[in-house]
């Protein structure tokens, strides 16, 4: 049993999904290509499609998405585990959004620094300087978070989150140093004081995926010299969430739960 999306591509190159299985108009391609990514369509097949299109002189193509892979890749349960200190969990039903919103409890009263916003560097506002946020090395920090609406996860405040965003939570005042610019993450050696922002592999990071483990064993390695209370990062497909705090932890993996069981 399938479903299609109907997408057009507009001459500035933008993508416009106008129907399909989920119902969503936007001219957003990088959330469209996140929203592709959930039901395993990759971008390269999407410009196979637009290029036949436009040989056949046609501007709208259809994108078939067969609906048992819809459900299970839009409503997978959480994957969770653990590691020393660490308790994480990873899900496909839930963007940062939803646990800004629904766990306030893992920011306020704690301190962000921000690696990646929109898979780059945050770029504060004024309004944001004059609340106390400040950037070093391409990494932003809060001043003591008072709500979570205080923690952008926009580009631009007001527009929409297309996610590629990672956040580390402590509950002091930190410095990272600053991030890692490179050719080859497996050469980068892990040491004190050099980021690597692991949210924006485009393949989509996991900690749960046994193709990863070159990749996540640097991921705990940086893990281990940052030593935050919580990580989070919100990929093109999945949302992961770590802490040591315990509290905080289950608190955050009930809510999601919660969330997804009313959504069904």
């Amino acid at each position: 049993m399938t479903d299609t999306w109907h997408l057009y591509r507009t001459k500035q190159g933008e993508w416009v999904a106008y129907s399909g299985p989920l119902n969503f108009t936007n001219s957003d391609r990088r959330w469209i290509e996140k929203k592709l990514a959930k039901c395993g369509v990759r971008p390269a097949e999407i410009e196979k499609l637009f290029q036949d299109a436009a040989e056949k002189s046609e501007g709208i193509i259809t994108v078939p998405i067969g609906l048992e892979r819809l459900d299970e890749l839009f409503h997978p349960p959480a994957v969770t585990g653990c590691r020393g200190a660490y308790r994480w969990l990873t899900t496909g039903q839930h963007e940062l959004d939803n646990l800004r919103r629904q766990c306030p409890q893992a920011l306020i009263g704690k301190y962000v620094a921000v690696t990646s916003l929109d898979s780059g560097p945050m770029v504060l506002t004024d309004e944001e300087k004059h609340s106390g946020w400040n950037s070093r090395n391409e990494i932003a920090y809060s001043p003591r978070v008072q709500s979570a609406e205080d923690c952008r996860i926009e580009r631009l405040p007001g527009g929409e989150c297309v996610a590629f965003n990672e956040w580390y939570v402590f509950n002091s005042p930190c410095d990272l140093g600053e991030l890692w610019h490179g050719n080859n993450v497996f050469e980068a050696p892990i040491t004190p004081g050099r980021v690597l922002t692991f949210v924006n592999f485009a393949d989509g990071f996991a900690l749960h995926n046994p193709e990863m483990t070159n990749l996540v064993s640097l991921f705990w390695e940086q893990l281990d010299w940052i030593q935050p209370e919580s990580y989070i990062a919100d990929a093109d497909v999945l949302l992961t969430f770590v802490s040591r705090n315990e509290e905080i932890f289950f608190t955050v993996s009930n809510a999601l739960s919660d969330i997804a069981l009313k959504s069904r």
